[in-house]
């Protein structure tokens, strides 16, 4: 039996109604990233990649104690991903937990080696990031070891020089500081910040400008 007109129309109406609502709420997904990524870990706890982007939207809205668990995750789920142990060694500088950020920087260190995920992005430098965060950590030593690593690897890197001549500064090394601002000065010459430095460091060291 058919129907009747009413019923059919009726029929067809709730249906709209319930495919809007289901429109609705996904487009308030989209609309919503971190929803839309817990929404996406609901149905797979396992999505490295939905714990990647929620990491990097709440360390984007300044919750970095809420990133870090699914940074730790995303590292647990994709180990050979140069990216995300630099990511986890981010969230834990920002949190003030140097020694898990230098271990995360080392991890990454071992992936770019051996030719990981990521290793062939650009010219990735997690060796910077290590030496600053053992110097935050209190192991200066180790530290300039890191940083003059990343010079060595990286010899045309700007964060490179600045940050090993940063570390020699705080070390009451205006002697050492002096060549990295140099070079990066040489490698950035119209940044006011490095020729302030070596105008300073030169006439700290009783040098007259060029």
């Amino acid at each position: 039996p058919r129907l009747p007109a009413a019923g059919v129309y009726g029929t067809a109406a709730a249906v709209v109604l319930v495919l809007c609502g289901l429109s609705a709420r996904q487009a308030s997904l989209w609309r919503d990233p971190i929803a839309l990524f817990s929404r996406t870990l609901e149905v797979n706890p396992d999505s490295g990649a939905a714990h990647r982007s929620l990491a990097g939207h709440f360390d984007f809205l300044g919750r970095p104690a809420d990133a870090l668990p699914h940074a730790r995750r995303a590292a647990e789920i994709h180990p050979w991903d140069m990216r995300v142990w630099e990511y986890l060694g981010r969230v834990c500088q920002e949190l003030g937990r140097w020694d898990e950020a230098a271990a995360a920087y080392r991890r990454a260190i071992a992936v770019l080696d051996a030719g990981g995920v990521g290793s062939a992005d650009g010219d990735p430098d997690p060796h910077t990031p290590l030496g600053i965060a053992l110097a935050q950590g209190g192991h200066p030593a180790e530290a300039e070891a890191a940083l003059l690593d990343a010079v060595r690897r990286h010899p045309g890197a700007v964060a490179a020089r600045q940050s090993l001549g940063t570390f020699y500064l705080r070390q009451g090394r205006p002697d050492l500081a002096l060549p990295q601002y140099e070079a990066a000065q040489r490698l950035r010459p119209d940044s006011p910040t490095f020729q302030r430095a070596v105008r300073d460091l030169r006439a700290g060291a009783g040098q007259t400008p060029p």
